[in-house]
């Protein structure tokens, strides 16, 4: 299938497998190469590739078809926060959009995301929607822009697609006809990826206190080992293992037993600063994972807290409970193996717990 516009060169575009042959030339044939651009990426799709690198190739599908065209597909995370997931357009205005807040958007995709409709701009420079970087847009030759909105699972609008040419026009109906079926590509990948990241949640997250199970433990440990100073401070880990769960649900059921897990679960969390971690390793047992800490020492202040917290009463009913927990901790510095660190922590709490009720021990790293 080929794509003829000016000029007789003949470019590929890398996909997997097979690559699209973009021919310019006279009349573009767009049917043939939308049912084989449609064919490919449902096929990097089915086979689980990553989704950037397939919006990747979404971007690149367009800047080969159209000479000097920019492309970038940007997402919502969060609900406020703007993430360039593909793009070929030069870092600065990368980083005029990646990571900014709602209140900072700017531009046609912004305009075509809050009002769910395609916006066509054929002079950036003089549109109201660059004001604060028209120049930075002007001086980087992204004159004119068409932006397509992007629906997300649920229908709900995930991000947009937005495609600048290098001069003061509107796209062509060959351009707008591909920038229609590289947008409808890129919203089958983020659907995807949407129900594949909601499956993944609803797999690694405990149903009882909403925390993320022990399937998503190691994945922490690794990201905190890998951004903990190479000098110093580390990581630290708490395995908190709370006291007489099994008296608690033979006496009183194991109704109550799950309030006093939720009740827990939620109070050691508070104690927590963003970027640390708590996962529910077990029936009663949870592993705290601390970003980055100064030493031992800190570890056993957050412990400290995390055993007072649990301690208040606990009203159920007419019943007041009190809770008490052993915690074994240990510490972690990049290059260090999570498995091992988990293992350390347990062998710390286990001799925590052969100490008493409300005892708390640390790994001796030798």
């Amino acid at each position: 299938c080929c794509v003829t516009s000016a000029g007789d060169s003949t470019d590929d575009v890398a996909m997997a497998g097979t690559p699209l042959h973009i021919v310019q030339g006279a009349q573009p044939d767009d049917e043939g190469l939308r049912l084989r651009l449609r064919a490919r990426i449902a096929t990097e799709i089915a086979s689980g590739n990553r989704i950037d690198d397939v919006l990747d190739q979404l971007v690149e599908v367009l800047a080969e078809a159209v000479d000097d065209s920019t492309a970038s597909i940007i997402t919502v995370e969060g609900g406020d926060t703007a993430r360039i997931r593909a793009s070929n357009a030069p870092a600065a205005i990368q980083r005029v959009i990646h990571g900014t807040r709602r209140r900072s958007w700017f531009g046609a995709w912004w305009s075509a995301l809050s009002t769910h409709e395609s916006v066509v701009i054929p002079d950036v420079g003089a549109s109201s929607l660059y004001r604060e970087h028209r120049q930075l847009y002007i001086d980087n030759r992204l004159l004119a822009v068409k932006a397509v909105p992007l629906s997300g699972d649920h229908n709900r609008t995930a991000g947009a697609l937005a495609f600048y040419l290098p001069e003061l026009r509107v796209p062509t109906d060959h351009e707008s006809r591909l920038l229609a079926e590289v947008a409808s590509l890129a919203e089958l990948a983020i659907r995807h990826d949407d129900q594949r990241q909601e499956l993944l949640d609803q797999i690694r997250h405990d149903p009882l206190t909403g925390l993320e199970n022990r399937d998503g433990l190691e994945d922490h440990l690794r990201r905190a080992l890998d951004a903990a100073p190479g000098h110093g401070g580390g990581v630290g880990l708490l395995f908190v293992d709370i006291d007489d769960l099994t008296l608690v649900n033979d006496s009183l059921g194991h109704t109550v037993g799950d309030t006093v897990i939720a009740t827990t679960a939620e109070r050691i969390r508070r104690q927590l600063l963003p970027g640390d971690a708590v996962v529910r390793f077990g029936g009663d047992e949870f592993i705290v994972v601390l970003e980055r800490i100064d030493d031992i020492d800190e570890a056993v202040r957050v412990a400290q807290r995390i055993r007072s917290a649990v301690g208040e009463i606990i009203h159920i009913g007419e019943t007041g409970l009190s809770t008490t927990v052993c915690i074994g901790i240990t510490t972690g510095h990049p290059g260090d193996l999570p498995l091992e660190l988990i293992d350390q922590g347990h062998a710390a709490v286990v001799r925590a717990k052969q100490k008493g009720r409300s005892s708390t021990t640390t790994h001796d790293r030798g």
